[in-house]
């Protein structure tokens, strides 16, 4: 996404290498769309990866396989009791579309 979901991680897992590049997603996004990402909004707006902290009723849910498992939330982080981790060896992202 160009405006509120622009994340700036990579990926290198064997389901997919993926480097993360703000000078193209910036170009890509104003050449498209005529907007600039703001990459630090989610943060801001959020809590970044302080998030499970900040929220209630919430169910985070990761896979082992998933290319974006860098940025996964676990029961580590500090959180509301109402807040719940699942994390499913053999899940991964969009596995479906494959």
């Amino acid at each position: 996404s160009c405006t509120e979901t622009l994340h700036e991680f990579s990926s290198a897992t064997p389901v997919r290498r993926y480097a993360f590049n703000l000078t193209a997603q910036t170009e890509l996004c104003r050449r498209l769309y005529g907007v600039v990402p703001d990459p630090t909004y989610l943060t801001r707006r959020y809590g970044g990866y302080a998030i499970p902290g900040r929220v209630t009723n919430v169910f985070f849910s990761s896979g082992a396989l998933d290319p974006w498992t860098g940025g996964t939330f676990t029961e580590m982080e500090p959180h509301d009791a109402s807040v719940e981790f699942c994390s499913m060896p053999s899940g991964t992202h969009h596995a479906d579309l494959r």
